[in-house]
């Protein structure tokens, strides 16, 4: 069952802020032996891919959590191609979030979900900001890798767990179904660190707070923010806010500063 969200305290104005993960498993397709490269159409796939396990964690909350299709002993014997486990539980505690994190998140883990959604008859979850660690380390970083296992080489971060066998997790195997569980939590237990350290540097980030109400930081939560004078973005004027901890800049409503 999914885990309910408890306020922290930190900051972010009490958004429930999720981090998430998913293994997907190999799809099977008939295709004729070959040694030049071939497309695979739809028609050919035999089994679409499935999701053996998803972790997720609420940000600056907990431990992480771990669902697996071998969580239910009966359903896995009978097919363990059955991921209604997994759907079940990531489609409860999201609908509860506020904000998803993932690394790659929007391009791989949100769409993949949708379909596991969808195949189990859950329907959408309601609309979610999303906040994706890969697309951040593109957009304001100039990194020389930008996968999680990169970004925690660059960041002096332990590094991710030893992966399962791919192949025999298609086919079913429970042991490697189990390590790659094990191998999708320690992603979650990493995209954390990885989220905080970048997170000052992103724009934008949701908050609750009108902009012309900035009480604490978007990024850390600290309420040691202070002005740093005016600024014109092309249209209009603002008002500077900065982080005297982690150092986000933020921008706010100028007339409500100069009313004060």
């Amino acid at each position: 069952m999914a885990k309910c969200y408890y306020p922290t305290g930190l900051g972010n104005n009490e958004l429930k802020m999720l981090l998430i993960d998913i293994e997907a498993s190999y799809a099977m397709a008939y295709v004729f032996p070959s040694k030049r490269e071939q497309y695979v159409a739809a028609r050919q796939i035999k089994y679409h891919q499935f999701y053996p396990c998803a972790a997720y964690k609420w940000l600056g909350v907990g431990k992480t959590r771990i669902v697996k299709t071998t969580d239910d002993k009966n359903r896995f014997k009978k097919n363990f191609r059955d991921d209604y486990v997994v759907a079940k539980e990531m489609h409860d505690v999201m609908s509860e979030a506020d904000v998803i994190i993932a690394h790659n998140g929007d391009n791989f883990d949100m769409k993949h979900l949708n379909v596991a959604f969808r195949r189990h008859g859950l329907g959408p979850i309601p609309e979610k900001k999303t906040i994706d660690t890969l697309k951040a380390a593109r957009k304001y970083f100039a990194f020389a890798g930008n996968s999680l296992s990169d970004l925690l080489r660059e960041f002096g971060l332990d590094g991710k767990h030893e992966k399962p066998d791919w192949e025999k997790l298609t086919d079913g195997d429970e042991k490697e179904t189990n390590k790659a569980a094990k191998y999708c939590g320690v992603d979650v237990d990493r995209l954390e660190p990885v989220f905080i350290e970048m997170r000052p540097f992103m724009r934008k980030l949701p908050t609750m707070l009108h902009k012309g109400q900035i009480k604490e930081c978007h990024s850390c939560g600290s309420k040691r923010v202070i002005k740093k004078g005016g600024g014109f973005d092309g249209r209009k004027a603002y008002q500077r806010i900065r982080c005297d901890e982690c150092g986000h800049e933020m921008k706010a409503d100028i007339k409500y500063y100069l009313n004060k």
